[in-house]
Order: C-alpha cells, then structure tokens, then sequence
C-alpha cells in the first residue's frame, strides 16, 4: 500500500513540473504568435470589414498569453483570408 501511494506521488508530482514547463513555453511560444497575429488582424490592413478585425484583434489581446487560443483564432484567420482571396 505505501508503495502504491509513493509512486502515486512520484508521477503527480512529475506530471506537475512538466505542465509548469509547458505553460512556460506555451507563454513563450504565444508572445511570437500574439505579434504575428496582431500584424495580420490589424483592422487598418481590412478597410472593408474593420469592424470584424477589431473584434478578433480584442480577442487576440484578450488571450495573448494564451497560446492554444491563439492558435484558434490563426486557423479562424486563415480560413477568412482564404476565403476573401481565393
């Protein structure tokens, strides 16, 4: 029984480091993404729709040190940009 309990322990514990590292480089990952989208999604560049791209350009700032987040909001960018160019 107390060696169940010991490696219970043992692989939260290690389980915890790893999701402190990966929010670490989740954080690190979105800065680049947050800037990269905001150049995108800026509403000056979409005359046509800025009200839109202002929207999505708040969601964006909302969630800057979000990186899954922000990865949803690029596929959601790039399937408008597609849309509108192709």
């Amino acid at each position: 029984m107390k060696r169940w309990f010991y490696n219970l322990l043992k692989k939260r514990s290690y389980d915890s480091i790893n999701e402190g590292v990966n929010v670490v480089q989740g954080i690190s990952k979105a800065k680049s993404l947050y800037k990269e989208l905001i150049k995108i999604a800026h509403p000056d560049r979409h005359p046509h729709n800025e009200e839109y791209y202002k929207k999505i350009t708040d969601r964006i700032t909302a969630n800057r040190y979000n990186y899954n987040e922000l990865l949803k909001i690029k596929r959601e960018l790039e399937r408008d940009l597609e849309s509108v160019g192709g």
